[in-house]
């Protein structure tokens, strides 16, 4: 969903590679919400190993602990990769009720989804940031920093920003009568 409101981006839409996603564990990298809204969709960078394989990424919206992955937000979807070794673009909405913070970190993460027959490769191309992962498999095990600021890994967080209040026309109507009455007072006295 490029082009919607942004909370945060690394995605520059050229690749210099990548990361593989199998069974062997789960990877996740931080980011810092850009404005505070409602997390309404994800993008990343992904592929497959072939031109016959089928690659789900499960990801997952997460709150930090302390510089690591912690309590899952949400579970954002199960975000299908392309079926050859070109990468794309795949979009997963979220349920649109997680609410993020302006200036807080988070990490968004992922796991190979259930149906998927090969690894998942998540594009690199954007900028350094920190990066985690886990042995187990599951974005709830015991995650550990990969080198730090390690990955580039592509990724968009779209959302919309709190609804601003505008006032009613009676609203108005009233604050207009009020301020007449007191030119009037005035005027008089």
């Amino acid at each position: 969903m490029l082009g919607a409101a942004t909370i945060a981006t690394n995605y520059t839409g050229v690749t210099s590679g990548g990361f593989g996603l199998s069974s062997a564990g789960a990877r996740a990298v931080q980011f810092t919400a850009g404005f505070t809204g409602t997390v309404t969709s994800i993008d990343l960078w992904l592929s497959a190993q072939g031109p016959s394989n089928t690659a789900y990424l499960d990801a997952y919206l997460m709150a930090d602990n302390a510089g690591l992955p912690g309590a899952i937000l949400e579970h954002i979807g199960n975000v299908q990769g392309n079926p050859s070794a070109n990468f794309m673009l795949a979009n997963a909405l979220a349920a649109g009720t997680t609410q993020v913070t302006a200036g807080v970190k988070y990490w968004i993460g992922g796991a190979t989804g259930t149906g998927s027959n090969v690894a998942v490769v998540w594009g690199n191309g954007g900028t350094l940031l920190p990066e985690a992962g886990t042995t187990t498999g599951a974005v709830n095990g015991a995650w550990s920093l990969l080198g730090g600021n390690s990955t580039a890994v592509q990724f968009q967080i779209n959302g919309n920003p709190p609804a601003t209040g505008v006032p009613e026309p009676s609203t108005f109507a009233l604050t207009g009568t009020a301020a007449l009455a007191l030119l009037v007072r005035r005027v008089r006295n």
